[in-house]
């Protein structure tokens, strides 16, 4: 299966269209004209858009959450807060929301949770919600000359994979970014680490036909993560069989590398599975 074949099967169950906003076109206009008219005003209002989260309204059945849950405002440095909340006694569940978004879009987590025996933790990070606002992450850590963040790249991101060709392009893209990125900021006192996973076992991997080498538990990739943040690793690659084959793959004469991949060059995944 090629990557077309494999895009054209996944749209119809995980990729879902959503409807533009009618200001955006009015935002763009505005940022080509202001461009041509102030290019350096452009470029910071741009940066400050790109760095600063949107924070939309809390849904009322996210509020009556909330409300029920033991809240507490942790300071973090430079004036600002994050707002934290948690139910429950017992082993601690993190629940940590995406760019623009807010710990209680994923509440409904909690009640099974709390019902199981964790304590559930939700947050705010920094910019979002009700925790404090401002220009978030890089630049805070800039500002205070410390600090750490990891971007998620792959293995298949060392050399281009065949049935993974758009997937390895974006990890070596993201890849190039991070490194460049460490090389920047290091003399600022903020560290990158580039974190490069092999097959972890999730759902993802059930949807694959025969056995997936080298392939480790979600809980002792997380444990491999964690030990190389605490760490400040560079990289952080895993698992180790596979980070060594793929390094010799990458120094594979053209041709070589060409012979021995052809048979590879079909995605080998059970379409039933893929559509459930």
């Amino acid at each position: 299966m090629t990557d077309c074949e494999y895009i054209s099967m996944m749209k119809s169950t995980i990729v879902r269209s959503q409807k533009g906003s009618w200001f955006l076109p009015i935002v763009r206009a505005s940022n080509r004209a202001l461009s041509s008219l102030a290019p350096r005003l452009a470029s910071h209002l741009a940066e400050r858009m790109f760095l600063t989260p949107p924070r939309p309204r809390r849904p009322a059945g996210e509020r009556t959450l909330i409300a029920s849950a033991h809240a507490r405002t942790v300071p973090i440095g430079a004036g600002s807060h994050v707002q934290t909340w948690t139910w429950g006694k017992g082993p601690r569940v993190l629940l940590v929301h995406g760019w623009g978004g807010r710990g209680s879009q994923l509440g409904a987590f909690v009640e099974p949770l709390v019902s199981c025996g964790f304590s559930v933790v939700a947050f705010d990070a920094p910019g979002h919600g009700e925790s404090g606002t401002g220009l978030v992450t890089i630049p805070q850590m800039v500002a205070r000359g410390a600090g750490r963040f990891a971007g998620i790249a792959s293995i298949a991101g060392l050399r281009g994979l065949p049935s993974a060709s758009v997937y390895s392009a974006s990890k070596a893209a993201m890849q190039n970014f991070l490194e460049a990125s460490g090389v920047e900021l290091e003399p600022l006192g903020v560290g990158v680490s580039v974190v490069n996973p092999g097959w972890v076992r999730t759902p993802i991997i059930e949807k694959y036909k025969g056995s997936v080498p080298f392939s480790m538990s979600a809980e002792k990739a997380a444990r491999i993560i964690a030990n190389g943040l605490d760490r400040g690793s560079r990289t952080i690659e895993f698992p180790l069989p596979m980070s060594l084959v793929m390094r010799l793959v990458r120094v594979l004469p053209g041709s070589i590398y060409t012979r021995a991949l052809r048979p590879y060059a079909r995605r080998n995944i059970d379409p039933e599975k893929v559509r459930r």
